[in-house]
């Protein structure tokens, strides 16, 4: 999301605590009566990649504060799976296994903060901020001092009943997201142990 009365430009990327920024933001709730009651949002670039900011906004990427939040990809995609499978209830049924197979290669934290013409590393380093979902509450208390969002109590929106990840996994699972989300792993340096 881009913010022109708060200065910043925000890359969302699902099941990392993003929906709360949102909220305090003022993005009004969805009308999807699935997710509206836990807080969740809609609007039209919500999961946009860093790619669409700096391409569509460059005098703004230039100067406003460019942040996103990134979490453990285990752990991200057993919350993403259990968001699926139990709460919009879209892939209901579908294993954990399979959910992690068919995530597409635009779902992982390498291809959404690419940016075109630059390493990944490069692309990352354009960000003000790298919040860490695993720091949450200390993060958003950053972001509402940097960002100048209202201080008060932090909604905790999109929260879902999924419990520990490390519980869900077999080796195999863990060494088809070790495949698939390798660089996710190794960028941000996270492992299937750590919470």
């Amino acid at each position: 999301m881009i913010s022109h009365a708060h200065r910043f430009i925000f890359v969302h990327a699902g099941r990392t605590g993003g929906s709360t920024i949102e909220r305090m933001a003022g993005i009004p709730l969805t009308d999807d009566p699935r997710t509206q009651w836990l807080g969740n949002t809609d609007f039209a670039d919500k999961h946009a990649r860093l790619q669409h900011y700096y391409s569509a906004y460059p005098e703004q990427f230039r100067s406003y504060f460019k942040f996103t939040i990134v979490r453990n990809p285990f752990d991200r995609l057993h919350s993403a799976w259990h968001w699926r499978t139990r709460v919009v209830q879209d892939l209901c049924g579908m294993p954990l296994r399979e959910f992690i197979d068919t995530r597409p290669a635009g779902y992982s934290f390498v291809e959404r903060f690419a940016v075109e013409g630059m390493s990944i590393t490069e692309s990352v380093g354009l960000f003000d901020h790298i919040a860490r979902f695993e720091k949450l509450a200390e993060e958003y208390n950053f972001l509402i001092a940097r960002i100048g969002l209202p201080p008060g109590p932090v909604p905790h929106t999109n929260r879902t009943a999924a419990g520990d990840y490390r519980d869900a996994y077999d080796q195999q699972t863990v060494d088809l997201v070790r495949r698939k989300f390798g660089r996710d792993l190794e960028l941000f340096r996270y492992d299937f142990a750590a919470s």
